[in-house]
Order: C-alpha cells, then sequence, then structure tokens
C-alpha cells in the first residue's frame, strides 16, 4: 500500500492559458507559489516522491500538505489518451488519487 503523504492529484489541462487558470485558482485557495532558488531565480518544486517537477508542469503543495500537479498536454485532442495513460499508470506507480 502507497503512503498517503507520498499521493497526489493530477490536473490536466489543454495547454499553458488553462495550466495559468489553474495556478492562479491554487494560489488563490491558499496554496503557496512554489519558492525560488535564491542564485538563480529558477523555480524548483520536487513532488512527494522527491521527483522534480519539470516540462512545463507546475506542483504545488496544499496547507493540508497533499500534492497537487498541473499537467498542460498540449492540446484538447490530447487529453483523453494522458487520461487513459495517467490511469494506466496506477498499476505500476499508483500514487495518483485523483485525476481532474
Amino acid at each position: 500500500m502507497i503512503e498517503p503523504e507520498k499521493t497526489q492529484t493530477i490536473i490536466l489541462c489543454e495547454g499553458y492559458y488553462d495550466r495559468a487558470f489553474w495556478s492562479g485558482m491554487l494560489e488563490k485557495l491558499g496554496c503557496p507559489e512554489p519558492e525560488k532558488q535564491a542564485t538563480s531565480g529558477r523555480l524548483f518544486v520536487r513532488d512527494p516522491s522527491r521527483k522534480l517537477v519539470t516540462g512545463g508542469e507546475f506542483g504545488y503543495f496544499t496547507l493540508s500538505d497533499k500534492f497537487i500537479r498541473i499537467v498542460p498536454v498540449g492540446s484538447k485532442d490530447k487529453l483523453l489518451s494522458q487520461f487513459d495513460d495517467r490511469l494506466d499508470s496506477r498499476k505500476i506507480n499508483p500514487v495518483l488519487t485523483h485525476l481532474i
């Protein structure tokens, strides 16, 4: 069984504008914005499994320390296949608790 603190919610969205919407929504709901590295000014976020959030994805921790990953898939045509892929990946890596 997977440890509850290692789980995550994934929000799939069409593209970068949708990602910006979800990001703003999460910040408005009290999820703190990821902190920038002082030296480079870049944002570095690690998920509960300590994997770096990259590739245009955003990661947030809620106030109750749950992890939410925002994933832009590139277009609405790719949403359904990405949805299916994420569900199928639960067989190998069961950290996904919610998929939006």
